[in-house]
Formats: C-alpha cells, structure tokens, sequence
C-alpha cells in the first residue's frame, strides 16, 4: 500500500533551513546586504512590520494591500515590496543549497517507495533533490503540474502546501504556467535542460514563489483521507524519527 508522508515545517533545520519564525528577520538582514533597492525597502518594511516581521502575515498582508488596489509604481508599492522579498528569499535560500540534507538523503533512500506521496510545508527543496538522487522523483511532474515538455511521469508526488522557492508565477506573456530558474534545476541535479525550454526562468518572471498552493492543498487533504499516513517530527534526524500512524480521518 502507498504511503502518505507529513513532513512538519522545521524539517529542514537540519539542512540549515531557517524555521518559519526566523526567516522574516533573516530575509531583511539579507536584503540589507544587497543592491539597492533592497536596503531602502527594508528600512520601509520594518516601520510597517517591525525588526522581527512574521514572514507568512507579512506577505500575505502585503498581497491584500495588492488586491485592494493599493499598488503604486514605486520601489515601495506592495507588489515591488512582494516581489523583492520573494527575490530576496531565493537568493538567500540559494546560499544555503551548497550545505547537505543527510536525514532527507536518508529517507529518500531507504523509506520513500513507488507510488508513496509527500506532503511537506517547508519551502526549500533539499528534499526533492535527495528523492531525484535515487531516481524516485522528476521535477517534470513530480509536483502534480507540468514542468516540462513533455511532461515525465515521477514515481514519487511531492505537494507543498506553503509554496515552494522554486515555483515562480508566470507573467501574462508566458501563459498561465509555472516557470523555473535553470539555478534550480541545475541544483536538483538536471544537466540537460532541453526539456524544460518553455519553463525556464525569466527576466520579468521573478515575482512569486507560491503558484499552485490551492491545488495542492486541495489533493493534500484528499490523500490524508484515502491513505496510510506516516508523520516526521522534525527532531530525530534518523530514519526512526518517522513514525507510522493509522488511517488518517478527517
């Protein structure tokens, strides 16, 4: 029977991830070291959102400013702010791809079979790089949404109900699509990016990192329900801090 994983926010942390509660002050310590206009953004972010913002109220009031009609062409506009945490964050999180994941490296390798599905709410993808390493998963469609043409079927499905860094919003000329930085893919372990011509990256596309949240959300619930759940807590960095549980009823 295929088993449904949970992996908790914080998962990461051994990847040298930063928890959810410290990446609002660490991505405004990290735009402070870039060009401008990030250093003069920040200093108009934190007299709105403090020294110590929550990354998720943040964002997510800054999105409701956008759909307001709150939105100017400035570098301090909500959209620009939005998107320029969201470049921040990659970039940021980028630096941190060079470190290991070994607790994922374990699990990829030894626990994760054919047909099992994962449900994680951390943003980074050390995991999905350890799972290519062992020819479990494909970024192609790996993640319930075609990122390549043509789309490859992955033995493995990974949804991410927080988002994902690598997931970027299409702009209206690319249509409606996810795009992905050739960085990403290289990091994933892709040499040849043939396939993915029409998803790459580009100049005008950097301003997300959350496309296809909802529908993933959705399919998450749905497989908690039909499927054979095991949880990890983020604690034991070993194969036996997974813990199989009962059918899950929701």
């Amino acid at each position: 029977m295929a088993t449904t994983y949970v992996i908790g926010a914080g998962a990461s942390r051994h990847a040298q991830y930063p928890l959810a509660s410290e990446m609002g002050q660490g991505v405004i310590n990290f735009m402070l070291g870039m060009q401008a206009p990030f250093p003069q953004q920040v200093r108009h972010l934190t007299k709105r959102f403090g020294e110590q913002p929550n990354i998720e109220e943040m964002i997510t009031e800054l999105g409701s400013l956008i759909q307001s009609g709150h939105n100017t062409p400035d570098f301090f506009a909500p959209g620009n702010l939005r998107a320029s945490i969201g470049c921040a964050l990659r970039q940021w999180f980028r630096q941190i791809h060079t470190g290991t994941a070994a607790a994922y490296a374990e699990f990829a390798d030894k626990l994760v079979q054919s047909g099992d599905v994962i449900i994680t709410f951390n943003y980074d993808d050390s995991l999905e790089r350890e799972l290519k390493g062992t020819g479990k998963w494909d970024v192609a469609g790996g993640y319930g949404f075609p990122f390549a043409a043509p789309v490859r079927s992955s033995e493995v499905l990974i949804l991410k109900l927080h988002g994902s860094m690598n997931w970027l919003w299409p702009v209206p000329f690319l249509g409606d699509r996810p795009v992905i930085h050739k960085g990403d893919l290289e990091h994933l372990g892709y040499d040849d990016l043939s396939d993915f011509t029409g998803y790459l990256f580009g100049a005008l596309s950097r301003n997300s990192w959350k496309w296809g949240i909802d529908g993933h959300i959705r399919l998450g619930v749905c497989l908690l329900r039909m499927s054979t759940v095991a949880s990890f807590n983020g604690r034991d960095t070993s194969c036996s801090g997974w813990k199989s549980m009962r059918r899950a009823r929701l």
